[in-house]
């Protein structure tokens, strides 16, 4: 009988039995006993009812999510570096940051689905554009972060456009061009003078010029380095979430992941991410697109459009996660994954394509005029300026314009007054004379240069 009893000797509450899990009191130093009141994380996300809101839960599961993903990439370097202490503090804020997502079973397609195409529209749908507006707004911080990182590092304050003026002068003073061009003043004269500052202030501009453009590459360089930094940590975090998932569910010790298949994985990941959110951004600028005359069909094009360039690097990544955690890649889980994975890359583009395709449509409502339009431009106006009809040509000027407005002198009217000059004496104007004097006796006809009276 003793042999039957020993066999459930393992479940007796033996000292080494519950300090496995460190729930036994402890006494102070003084002996006493005190209970613990130590508040322990929630294991696992908070399940929600039906009715709970979904837009702005996913839309406020991104910072639970995230950091999520950033415990997972610490896990994984404290797997490569040979930290336990690493990766405990890598597993202690995935615990963390699941404890801070509110979840329910219509995030899911295949789930939602089974309630209803109405339940598709009313719960899963609003709950995936939450979460693809927060992904955007994610990105969108990275990307500022890294920018100004970059403007920082990578520009002086002689780039700043508002200091030009200023920094030009300190320029001029520091070099010596000012009291160089008071005595080129004196002794060669002002526009010796002029030209010498003239030349040194180019050599200056050139100068703020350089800085500003090294500025403005640095943001460039900086948002994409803050791009691919968010890039990589996605894929090192969410890969190694995945696998530390998959060993506590076969029973494993949560950081007993497989480097080999870890660490390619989330390279691909990250690559595969790295071009998701390039995708989601450009979704944003919807001008790049023609515009419909429909704000309807402008924004379902666009999204239409960027859901399809999401969907292959979307999978690659659930790919990549399955493959990362040695699950298979082609059972019903698996394709259930993919279907999923398929309905969140347009379900998560409606919010970045949307703002694009009304991007678009307004874009396009921009007035242009037609092709047949008889107004006329600048060009047009200047020609008119230059064209005199030539029936409002005064006869008796010397000159006239050509067919593009250029003065040329009148034959006619030339010889017009080399008559007028032989008959000085007899050319008359209403019996007037070129003096004012009165002809008595004549009555002229002959023309005359245009008078005006006031």
């Amino acid at each position: 009988m003793a042999n039957y009893f020993d066999q459930f000797d393992e479940a007796k509450p033996s000292e080494n039995y519950f300090d496995q899990f460190d729930e036994k009191p402890k006494a102070d130093s003084l002996g006493r006993y005190k209970a613990d009141t130590t508040v322990k994380p929630q294991e696992g996300p908070v399940q929600v009812g039906e009715d709970a809101p979904d837009f702005t839960r996913g839309f406020a599961n991104t910072l639970g999510n995230l950091q999520q993903t950033y415990g997972g990439a610490k896990v994984l370097a404290g797997k490569a570096l040979g930290s336990k202490e690493l990766m405990q503090s890598g597993l202690q804020s995935m615990k963390e940051g699941e404890a801070r997502t509110e979840v329910k079973a219509t995030d899911d397609l295949t789930e939602a689905y089974k309630k209803g195409i109405g339940t598709v529209l009313t719960d899963w749908l609003p709950y995936q554009i939450g979460a693809g507006a927060g992904n955007i707004v994610e990105t969108l911080g990275m990307m500022g972060i890294g920018a100004t990182v970059g403007a920082v590092t990578g520009g002086g304050v002689g780039a700043l456009p508002g200091a030009v003026g200023g920094f030009l002068e300190k320029s001029l003073a520091e070099k010596g061009i000012q009291i160089a061009a008071k005595k080129i003043l004196e002794t060669e004269g002002k526009e010796a003078a002029e030209a010498y500052v003239a030349k040194h202030a180019a050599e200056a501009l050139t100068d703020i010029q350089a800085k500003a453009a090294a500025r403005t590459a640095a943001k460039s360089i900086g948002s994409n380095l803050g791009l691919a930094s968010e890039a990589a940590l996605h894929g090192a975090g969410e890969v190694t979430q995945q696998a530390v998932n998959q060993a506590q569910a076969e029973g494993r010790d949560p950081t007993d992941i497989d480097l080999q298949r870890v660490v390619p994985a989330a390279l691909v990941h990250g690559v595969a991410d790295f071009f998701t959110e390039k995708i989601g951004l450009h979704a944003l600028d919807g001008m790049a697109s023609n515009a419909s005359g429909s704000m309807i069909k402008d924004i379902a094009k666009a999204i239409a459009l960027t859901g399809t360039k999401e969907l292959i690097p979307e999978e690659i990544q659930e790919i990549a996660q399955r493959y990362g955690a040695n699950m298979s890649l082609a059972d019903a889980d698996a394709l259930k994954d993919y279907l999923n994975t398929a309905g969140a890359s347009y379900a998560m583009s409606v919010a970045p394509a949307g703002i694009g395709g009304v991007r678009t449509h307004l874009a396009g409502r921009i007035p242009t005029a037609p092709a047949d339009s008889n107004a006329k431009g600048i060009e047009d106006v200047k020609q008119d300026s230059q064209t005199v009809d030539p029936s409002l040509q005064d006869p008796l000027l010397h000159s006239t314009v050509d067919e593009n407005g250029n003065p040329v002198d009148n034959p006619d009217v030339v010889s017009q007054e080399t008559q007028e000059t032989k008959n000085v004496g007899t050319t008359t104007v209403a019996g007037t004379d070129r003096t004012g004097t009165e002809v008595p006796g004549q009555q002229g006809t002959t023309t005359c240069r245009r008078s005006y009276h006031h």
